[in-house]
């Protein structure tokens, strides 16, 4: 076979006089430096805002829209600019400080991200993501190496990241942590074409999630990404230690057991060591080298044709296998397997890696390409298209740089040669239909500026000051990340510790229901009318009273004179407008009108008040777009419509408002995390999620929502402490352990929670002298939080405490009583 002649020759050149001039290497840089600016400038002149070029037709290429079905294109293609974006630190590698700024402004001028595109993860992450920290961190970090600077950069590609990784967080919302192969950019999760993902696509992502995460100060990326790893380790057949190739994210199965080192799994171990090198994960250098033993067991083959060589020194090939037996599944190879060898170098096993290449440089010297598909039975090609791949000219490179051995310059060259000859068109550099007939295909894929080109530059500029260091990698699609002290000193980021926002509890803390404290100080509050904290709190006093008297109610308890708090209800109503203020002489609000109606409803007088003249203030606060304002002075928020929809229901009288108009404004407010904000395009918080939730309970629409991607955003609120907060970056917060939780217990997904962590973080926000609870533990306790305490208790099933109504916050036997059937989902809806 070509590649024992090829292998022979490198084996026995010590004997050769092997040279390869550096002038002639300068030549050749220049070469593949106008063989970039060819297909660069050809993309921003024909084919730039789109996404890539077609080099035949000197146009732009984007989504196809027509066919949502051609993923070969929407994959890949979003409508963001990806050629410009992929290329970014190319020019900065190739020394090009205006090109490079020049590139950086048109991407911060023109690149959104809210499109209406179905996107793959996987391409979006390593293509998209990857290039735009890249490119950030050479502006902003890496000034020693590129001496690059912007002037007014104000991390503007860092919040096109951050805001990327948001809108490819909607994935991982997967009930075996598994992310779904695809994402809509503008509404998130897509179940588009199946529920079936590769094992690349799972675990190629945590390089640019976790670098993510570290530069936004958001754990979350790299707990998914971290979380997705360790669900595909759990997934390795436990006899050969294998992995398979396609997983169904629906059925938990494999639906190709393939084991192999090319397309589907390639860059997953490509990953795990990179992981290692770059951040320092022992666990992720352990899973690899435990993944290699079992590819060298199973996998390894040498060549039939071994002309007189030793096994030692024969080409050799990784056959495809079953998971399961480790025995042979098929007979072909692909050229993404070409990248294994760069893996092979990184590992430390260079002789091997030596071997490993000169099986594709002889099918390199066969076709003048690399055929997708190789059939090593019958030899021939089996697929042979050819997309201008970057693997073995990266392999070629790494080589080059491990070994510094002039053959691999000519390997170069020839690879120069063979890309001018074959893939060269009118407009840049086209794909080869078939590396047999040579013929092209209209379409040049971004890789062929990103990877392809760069690698073939950094092979002859030998004073290129990356060739110099050794403190890059290259992610997969040959975006730069340094190895460096920043990396690697906040791996304790998932110890409780070191969240930028999270407690720590006391050994000492409480761990037991105070229940005979908290009624000492509920009745002790209400009684001290003349505390400062009475005082001062009048402009809510009705709340109080509804915080006081349904905490005594969940604790089985009713102290509180009942003629007193109607009376002190009725102060608060404005009998010629229908509702009910704070306190007396207060106008009336649409929050204190629920919560007079809630405490008259606890105390059985509902029908102690003309429920026209209530019914009346509320309708009439209802806008045309549905929305409700909390009073005559017009503000808008989410929670004035559950407030309204809640009184409304209480009252028997629901229909009377514009119920499906209210249910349409609500919908709007909903952000593509899949939580809800307080009006449309505002920020999602749990306080408004709860609302929303509650609202369409009440409305019995729960089947708007999308209920899995809601729950795993309300999920994330829960830290190492076990306490909820409300968004991220914020401490954690009792009353939390009411909105979050009410949320999922009304849709069915409270099981997603670690309920025995809240518990205990709820437990220790008592305080064991006073009684109460506090926000969080050490803090000074107050109705409020007491209340939503004893209401998150209730929720988790402690059986000291009445049954608490998840969507009106009052005893269920209460709403039992007055006959409300309120909409909740069962845990398998």
């Amino acid at each position: 076979m070509l590649w024992n002649v090829v292998l022979k020759l490198l084996l026995f050149s010590t004997n050769i006089a092997m040279h390869f001039p550096q002038k002639r290497s300068q030549i050749l840089r220049t070469k593949v430096r106008e063989m970039f600016y060819f297909g660069y400038d050809n993309y921003m002149n024909h084919a730039f805002p789109m996404d890539e070029l077609n080099p035949h037709d000197c146009n732009g290429r984007g989504p196809d829209y027509d066919n949502p079905s051609n993923i070969n294109i929407n994959d890949v293609l979003g409508n963001f600019s990806l050629g410009l974006v992929d290329s970014l630190d190319t020019l900065a590698i190739m020394g090009d400080k205006q090109y490079f700024k020049n590139a950086v402004q048109y991407v911060i001028n023109t690149v959104s991200f809210d499109q209406e595109c179905t996107v793959q993860v996987f391409e979006s992450t390593i293509r998209m993501l990857g290039s735009l920290l890249s490119a950030h961190l050479i502006v902003t970090e890496w000034t020693d190496v590129f001496d690059i600077t912007l002037d007014d950069y104000d991390n503007e590609l860092l919040l096109l990241a951050h805001d990327l990784g948001v809108r490819l967080l909607p994935a991982f919302e997967n009930s075996d942590q598994m992310p779904l192969p695809r994402v809509n950019l503008r509404h998130g999760k897509s179940d588009l074409f199946g529920d079936h993902t590769c094992t690349a696509g799972v675990g190629t992502l945590i390089l640019e999630f976790k670098m993510l995460g570290r530069l936004v100060g958001d754990p979350v990326f790299e707990m998914v990404a971290e979380r997705a790893m360790d669900k595909l380790w759990e997934l390795k057949d436990s006899k050969t230690g294998l992995i398979g190739n396609v997983y169904n994210t629906k059925s938990s199965s494999w639906d190709d057991p393939m084991s192999g080192i090319g397309a589907g799994i390639d860059s997953y171990f490509e990953y795990l060591l990179k992981s290692f090198i770059l951040f320092g994960n022992e666990k992720d250098l352990s899973r690899f080298s435990d993944y290699y033993d079992s590819i060298i067991k199973y996998m390894k083959r040498y060549s039939i044709d071994n002309d007189g060589l030793s096994d030692n020194d024969n080409p050799f090939y990784f056959a495809n296998v079953h998971m399961k037996t480790g025995q042979l599944h098929n007979h072909w190879i692909d050229s993404l397997s070409a990248a294994f060898v760069g893996v092979q170098i990184l590992h430390g096993d260079l002789e091997a890696a030596i071997l490993h290449h000169a099986l594709f440089y002889g099918l390199w010297l066969k076709y003048d390409a690399l055929p997708e598909r190789y059939n090593w039975y019958l030899k021939k090609c089996e697929y042979a298209l050819y997309p201008l791949r970057p693997e073995f000219v990266e392999a070629t490179y790494l080589l080059f740089q491990a070994t510094r051995h002039p053959f691999y310059l000519f390997v170069g060259e020839k690879i120069y040669d063979s890309l001018q000859t074959f893939n060269k068109a009118k407009c840049g550099y086209a794909t080869l239909n078939s590396v047999i007939s040579k013929k092209q295909e209209d379409r040049m894929e971004s890789f062929f500026l990103s990877e392809t080109c760069k690698y073939l530059y950094l092979l002859f500029d030998l004073d290129n000051p990356l060739n110099k260091r050794s403190d890059f990698i290259f992610t997969t699609e040959g975006h730069l990340m340094r190895i460096s002290k920043f990396a690697r000193e906040k791996m304790t980021i998932f110890e409780p510790s070191s969240f930028h926002k999270d407690v720590i509890l006391k050994d000492d803390a409480p761990s037991q229901l105070l229940l005979s404290k908290h009624r000492e100080f509920i009745l002790g509050y209400a009684k001290n009318q003349s505390s400062y904290e009475y005082v001062m709190s009048e402009w809510l006093r009705a709340s109080g009273v509804y915080w006081c008297l349904t905490a005594l109610k969940l604790l089985n308890n009713s102290d509180l004179k009942e003629d007193d708090l109607f009376e002190f209800v009725m102060s608060c109503y404005n009998e010629e407008k229908g509702g009910f203020g704070a306190s007396e002489n207060h106008d009336p609000h649409l929050l204190y009108t629920l919560s007079a109606v809630q405490i008259l409803a606890m105390i059985d007088r509902l029908d102690s008040v003309d429920r026209d003249k209530v019914v009346k203030f509320v309708v009439n606060l209802q806008q045309t777009d549905g929305s409700f304002w909390g009073d005559e002075w017009g503000e808008v928020d989410t929670r004035f419509t559950f407030c309204a929809f809640a009184t409304l229901v209480i009252l028997d009288r629901l229909h009377e408002c514009d119920v499906e108009t209210g249910v349409q404004f609500v919908l709007q407010c909903k952000n593509f995390d899949g939580a809800f904000g307080c009006v449309p395009g505002s920020e999602s918080h749990a306080g408004q999620v709860f609302c929303c939730v509650g609202a369409l309970s009440i409305a019995n629409k729960l089947h708007l929502l999308d209920i899995d991607q809601l729950a795993w955003w309300l999920c994330e609120r829960q830290l190492p402490s076990g306490g909820l907060n409300g968004r991220p970056e914020k401490l954690p917060d009792v009353c939390y352990s009411w909105w979050v939780l009410s949320a999922l217990k009304i849709i069915g997904r409270t099981h997603w929670l670690d309920k025995p962590s809240l518990i205990k973080f709820i437990l220790a926000s008592q305080d064991e002298e006073t009684g109460g609870f506090a926000d969080r533990p050490g803090d000074m306790v107050d109705p409020f939080h007491t209340l939503f305490g004893l209401a998150g208790l209730s929720l988790l099933g402690d059986q000291h405490l009445a049954k608490v109504n998840p969507v009106l916050c009052l005893p269920q036997s209460l709403v039992d009583d007055l006959g409300l059937k309120l909409e909740t989902l069962s845990p398998n809806s």
